[in-house]
């Protein structure tokens, strides 16, 4: 009987503990919110909600989580926020006029919604708004620098555009954003490869990030006309990509099949024939870094160094002057000064199916949506099959970049701001422009969305070509208005001047505090 009863205890007190064990397990699950700290950020793992608070009870898996900047809460009583922007009335440089920053109303655009919408969550939140000023093209950076001379607190921002602000920069007029209270510029909202490239002496006056989607559509990249490619019975340009195979050769086989004197005259006309591709001056610079060459790069102590000149650059543009230079090519530009605009020309050449490519800046591609016949997207090529990726040029004419006068009179708000507005525009604009603009509305095949992600993997910011040193980029890609392809005595004249502005620019910037 004692024995029995033993028993029974032994039963009733595992029972008990196999309880108590379930509790405990039923209890570490029960609660699905678990925050994180990343680098002083937060990122908020709470299954089916978001910071704003939506429910997700779909049985989807949840969307990305969002990282949240380490900036805490401010009210800016009410705070104008003024940005100078670029804005320009000249039919060659509408496609460039602002649509980062600022949107006045909701119109049904996605990417000018999604701007909208930031703007009213973000100035919500803090307590301020936004106000742009808008400068024709070069204006800008004149106007900030005009405003700063006179010790004017007029701009807390500046969108300059990207081949002027080395040159501004010298001048001591932007802050070192460094420095600006915070900004953290090794969050993924702000672009890392840009922060690397445009640094100087470990100082950094102007970058990049996901509130500047002009940095993307600057890129470049080519459309090619799919029914076109099946006419001539060509080969699909996708696998080759994919393969690693295509290169400046494949290029060049391809365009020199496509072309055709259509009218017979014995010769080609951009009125009336065909060709193989559609180019423009900026084609070269953009086919230089599409081979991973560049004309500077930093050394140990983050200052510039040139580096173009060796065998395998100029063999680059070798390659780049056997396309561009070729009867089955139309420059663009040397149609400049016979039309009102030479970029819609090209557009409607490419449209009209009288050519197979045309090298494009990205944002260029929304121009062609109206276009019945199918186009694709591809990358710029490499040079030969031995190059380990394929490379894509940030466009320093058309691309813009960001700057903090040095009369910004808080610029921990400054920064505080444009913290804020980088880090929702990873969330909210950026999905917009890539994944619904680009990849949904604007590419017609799954295929060119995958070749936008090669595109947009491996960008080129090349501070030799951006600054200009010497003047060698610029003479460059005007070397293609005349086709001279004598580079060697080019670089030899320039190379002295380049390592000259170089110098100086140390010099200048070693007594920026």
């Amino acid at each position: 009987m004692a024995k029995l009863k033993s028993s029974k205890l032994k039963i009733i007190i595992s029972l008990i503990i196999l309880t108590l064990i379930i509790s405990m397990f039923t209890a570490c699950g029960g609660n699905t919110e678990e925050t994180k700290k990343t680098d002083g950020n937060t990122i908020s793992e709470k299954e089916g909600n978001n910071e704003t608070g939506d429910d997700n009870d779909s049985g989807e898996a949840p969307a990305e989580v969002k990282l949240l900047p380490d900036l805490g809460d401010a009210n800016f009583e009410g705070y104008t926020f003024r940005v100078i922007v670029r804005n320009s009335s000249s039919g060659d440089w509408l496609d460039w006029n602002p649509r980062d920053v600022y949107a006045a109303e909701e119109n049904g655009d996605t990417i000018n919604d999604a701007v909208y919408k930031r703007n009213v969550y973000i100035e919500d939140k803090y307590n301020f708004k936004i106000e742009e000023t808008y400068r024709k093209d070069n204006d800008v950076g004149s106007d900030v620098n005009k405003a700063v001379k006179s010790g004017d607190d007029i701009y807390d921002m500046a969108e300059v555009q990207m081949r002027n602000a080395p040159s501004l920069a010298l001048t001591g007029i932007f802050l070192n954003l460094h420095e600006v209270e915070n900004l953290e510029l090794t969050q993924p909202w702000w672009d890392q490869a840009a922060n690397s490239a445009l640094s100087f002496g470990g100082k950094l006056f102007f970058t990049s990030g996901d509130l500047l989607m002009v940095n993307n559509d600057t890129c470049t990249g080519f459309v090619f006309n799919k029914e076109l490619l099946k006419d001539l019975a060509l080969d699909d340009p996708y696998p080759i990509v994919k393969e690693g195979k295509w290169t400046m050769d494949k290029l060049y086989d391809m365009c020199k099949d496509a072309s055709m004197d259509l009218n017979g005259d014995g010769q080609m006309n951009y009125t009336d024939d065909r060709y193989g591709l559609i180019g423009q001056r900026d084609t070269l610079i953009s086919f230089l870094h599409g081979a991973n060459e560049y004309i500077t790069k930093k050394d140990e102590n983050d200052y510039p160094y040139i580096v173009f000149g060796g065998e395998r650059s100029f063999a680059a543009m070798e390659a780049c002057y056997k396309v561009m230079y070729n009867d089955f090519t139309h420059n663009a530009h040397h149609i400049e000064g016979k039309v009102p605009a030479i970029y819609p020309v090209s557009e409607e050449i490419f449209m009209s199916n009288r050519a197979l490519f045309m090298w494009v800046r990205l944002r260029i591609v929304e121009n062609l949506r109206s276009m019945d016949k199918d186009f694709g997207i591809l990358p710029i090529p490499k040079l030969n099959e031995n190059q380990d990726d394929y490379y894509t040029d940030v466009i320093s004419h058309t691309g813009l970049i960001m700057c903090v006068p040095v009369t910004a009179s808080d610029p921990a708000r400054t920064g505080h701001i444009l913290e804020a507005i980088c880090a929702e525009s990873k969330y909210t604009t950026m999905p917009a422009y890539y994944e619904v603009t680009l990849k949904t509305k604007m590419a017609r095949d799954d295929s060119s969305a995958d070749m936008l992600d090669i595109i947009f993997k491996n960008r080129v910011w090349d501070l030799g070509e951006i600054a200009n040193y010497g003047n060698f980029s610029s003479d460059l890609i005007w070397m293609s208005m005349k086709n001279n392809s004598d580079l060697a005595s080019l670089f030899d004249k320039l190379e002295p001047k380049m390592q000259k502005d170089i110098d100086k620019a140390i010099e200048k910037f070693e007594k920026i505090d």
